[in-house]
């Protein structure tokens, strides 16, 4: 998020501190790792777009489509940042992905950016 916001305009929470604490004792495959990391960040208020999306006319929603898209390519632009996956560049093994049969390493964007160009016209 700190790489972003100092690259982008993309609006993202403003990172105060982050830290990883381990290893933790406990079982890899129920908790994804030995290590818990915490951000803290700035507070942003506001109904979820999940939650809002379908009060959203038509108009509202390939608005918010557009947005999202041009936010989606400007990260994309931000150019090099080498690899992206875990830090110690393994599987990512977060719980979240538990079910995903692709955890990483995908080095370079063209091999984890599998649906191609946004079109933002």
């Amino acid at each position: 998020m700190i790489h972003v916001a100092q690259n982008t305009r993309v609006p993202v929470p403003k990172v105060f501190a982050y830290y990883t604490y381990g290893p933790i004792d406990r079982d890899v495959g129920d908790y994804g790792g030995l290590y818990d990391t915490y951000i803290f960040m700035s507070f942003i208020a506001g109904e979820t777009l999940h939650t809002a999306w379908d009060s959203f006319g038509v108009s509202a929603k390939s608005q918010i489509s557009r947005q999202i898209a041009s936010y989606i390519q400007e990260i994309r632009n931000i150019g090099n940042v080498g690899y992206i996956g875990s830090i110690d560049h393994g599987p990512v093994t977060d719980r979240s992905l538990a079910t995903s049969l692709d955890k990483g390493t995908k080095p370079r964007p063209w091999e984890w950016n599998t649906q191609g160009p946004l079109d933002l016209d």
